[in-house]
Formats: structure tokens, sequence, C-alpha cells
């Protein structure tokens, strides 16, 4: 699978999952993350998750990370405010942004068992 597909999975889950769902912000939160050559935009927010097109989002909060931290973070093995610690990440936004991000990405990866691309 590509990362693409794997932020697509998590997008999903991110929708079915109540607990998760009473996390997310009411306004849309722009989130681009960059790995190694590939490009992935999404927004997350009560109303919507979903992919989008680079040029439309504010790219409010980017995360640039290699794709072993990548799979580790959306498998809930390790958490983005960790990675971002260890300097392992570049993370851009506010501290409330990459928190939630954070907290999303860990509890999907905890939540289901799904298997994301190696």
């Amino acid at each position: 699978m590509s990362i693409k597909e794997d932020i697509r999975i998590l997008l999903k889950q991110v929708q079915n999952i109540p607990p998760i769902q009473a996390l997310l912000p009411s306004q849309d939160v722009f989130v681009t993350i960059e790995c190694e050559e590939t490009i992935v935009s999404f927004k997350v927010s009560k109303e919507e998750c979903s992919i989008c097109s680079d040029s439309s989002t504010d790219k409010q909060v980017i995360i640039r990370l290699l794709k072993h931290d990548l799979d580790q973070i959306l498998q809930g093995e390790l958490r983005l405010r960790q990675l971002q610690q260890m300097s392992n990440v570049s993370v851009s936004g506010t501290w409330r942004q990459i928190f939630l991000l954070d907290a999303l990405f860990y509890l999907v990866g905890k939540t289901i068992n799904l298997e994301f691309s190696k």
C-alpha cells in the first residue's frame, strides 16, 4: 500500500470510532505529511476527515519524516511527540494541533489492528 492509502485508511477509521470523533476539532485542521519522496495532504474536523489536493490546503501542520517512522506512528508503536523529541521528525504547527494529531495517530493505531504498508 502507498502512504496515501495508509492515510486514507487512518482517516476512515477516525470517522468510525466514536471516542476518537469526540477529539476532532469543529474547524478544519489541514495537515501535510512529507515522507521521503511522497507528499500527502489531508484535513480533519468533526464535519469531515479526508485527503485533499496539495494546493487546496493551508498547510497548518507540516510533518516531515521517514517512511519507517510513519509506519511506527500509524501502527501505534511510537507517538508523534516521542519522535519529535528524539529529533527524528520535523513538525510545524501549534502545540494544540500537534497534540491532536499525536492523539489521533496513537488511538487509531492502538484501537484497530491494521496492516499498513511496510
